[in-house]
């Protein structure tokens, strides 16, 4: 940058650079960029709730799932629809926390075989591939209490909904 006359004090160049690297340090924090993407599903709908490091809710999403083909679990629709939704949200970096599901816990490389549920299993790990970081975390319906209260929500309702930037009313009490 000196020798480029945008600046002719190297000293004061150097505490600019120094300040930038802080804040760029500050930036990728293990953990603070990502977002947790909570999903859970009773029956075939799905509650997701997406939450930033510090709790705060950034989107949620009541899926009614008109459709479910024998022989597939539900499990694969909550995984599916919480990657959709942080996704079509623009997420790069997300933990999903969901729950405990063996298919899926196996996801390492792209899975191939004939069945309706490794055609699912593929489509996760496609997904998957669309984020600059993507883990999977499995927990109890008690620690995912908010996407377990929205899948709940979901089977009374007709169609879909979904909130950004906005605890939903069932939600108030409980986060």
């Amino acid at each position: 940058m000196v020798h480029e006359g945008y600046a002719c004090n190297p000293t004061a160049v150097y505490k600019e650079q120094q300040s930038c690297c802080k804040d760029l340090e500050s930036s990728l924090q293990p953990g603070l960029s990502y977002k947790d993407v909570d999903c859970w599903y009773l029956d075939v709908d799905c509650g997701i709730l997406i939450r930033d490091h510090g709790g705060q809710v950034l989107a949620a999403q009541c899926v009614k799932v008109q459709y479910h083909p024998r022989g597939v679990h539900p499990k694969f629709y909550a995984y599916v629809h919480a990657l959709m939704f942080a996704l079509e949200m623009s997420f790069a970096e997300i933990i999903v926390e969901g729950p405990p599901f063996h298919p899926v816990d196996t996801l390492k490389n792209r899975p191939s075989g004939p069945t309706i549920g490794d055609s699912w299993l593929k489509e996760i790990w496609v997904l998957i591939q669309k984020f600059r970081r993507c883990s999977l975390s499995f927990v109890s319906p008690e620690i995912n209490k908010g996407a377990w209260i929205l899948a709940k929500f979901g089977s009374t309702i007709k169609e879909s909904r979904i909130w950004i930037e906005e605890v939903p009313v069932m939600l108030q009490d409980v986060l």
